[in-house]
């Protein structure tokens, strides 16, 4: 400090302490090492060749300490996160896997994040149990959980000449539709609607999971109906095409579930990372 400021009053008044004290430190250094660190003028001080030496060997140690602190909070981080988080996500979900993994271990590198498609009831099971620590779910479980994002619903089909954004629930009648079996929510909400608006719809087949669902609608067995996110990479791909239901619109709200006492840090980083994934030009803020 000495050095950088050229005066022993300039180092006192950034220092916060007493010139006189900061005088009879440094000359307790140089007599402690039996040379003189500064030449002293009228000007200020300038440092020594010996004090030059010093100063170089100094910065280094003061690298090494804060290459240290940072290996010691590090050590900290790993005690106060857990090892590994397991993560059960919706099937209609996996896609996002891969890049949520890729965020966790950038944001917290000495954590393990593992995933595993689920259903709602072995998922609900397993997180209750403590086997899992938390679960990424439609809002469809009577139990809470953190809103993170509103989808809206559209009808898949293939890809076709004239494509259209939107697609009134009323004219979903015309569609051979492929929908989850009876009794699943999105079904359950399907049949509601259709109840609500008067119509009745053609269902050819009912299959149960979205990618079955998706593999049926590529063969051309019929459409089907899903959240955006579900089918964004098919869309994105070409390989199959969605057009938002409107009159009324539906959308699915995705909510996290999580354990008793999985660590706050986590929590966040974990709910912040996957709200980021699920925005998209469908999606809404809870």
């Amino acid at each position: 400090m000495i050095a950088a400021q050229g005066s022993l009053s300039g180092a006192a008044r950034v220092l916060n302490i007493a010139q006189p004290a900061l005088t009879h430190h440094t000359a307790e250094l140089e007599q402690s090492l039996g040379v003189t660190l500064f030449e002293r003028s009228s000007r200020g001080v300038e440092l020594t060749d010996e004090g030059r030496l010093l100063l170089k060997h100094a910065d280094i140690i003061l690298d090494q300490v804060a290459t240290a602190e940072a290996e010691f909070h590090r050590l900290a981080a790993r005690a106060r996160y857990p090892a590994v988080i397991s993560l059960a996500i919706t099937p209609s979900l996996t896609a996002i896997a891969a890049a949520l993994i890729k965020k966790i271990s950038e944001r917290m590198p000495d954590l393990t994040l593992r995933i595993a498609g689920m259903n709602d009831r072995t998922a609900e099971a397993m997180l209750e149990e403590g086997q899992l620590d938390a679960v990424l779910r439609f809002s469809d479980w009577k139990r809470g959980g953190t809103p993170l994002v509103w989808d809206s619903l559209v009808l898949v089909t293939r890809p076709s000449a004239t494509p259209v954004s939107t697609v009134a629930f009323r004219n979903l009648q015309l569609e051979k539709l492929l929908l989850p079996f009876v009794g699943n929510p999105l079904r359950r909400l399907m049949d509601d609607t259709a109840l609500e608006v008067g119509v009745s719809l053609n269902i050819v087949a009912e299959i149960d999971g979205s990618a079955p669902r998706k593999e049926a609608v590529l063969a051309g067995l019929g459409s089907t109906v899903a959240t955006w996110q579900s089918v964004a990479r098919e869309c994105t791909a070409g390989w199959l095409s969605a057009a938002t239901i409107i009159d009324p619109p539906l959308r699915r709200l995705f909510v996290l579930h999580h354990r008793d006492g999985l660590n706050p840090d986590v929590l966040e980083v974990l709910r912040q990372e996957i709200e980021v994934l699920l925005s998209g030009p469908n999606a809404e803020p809870a």
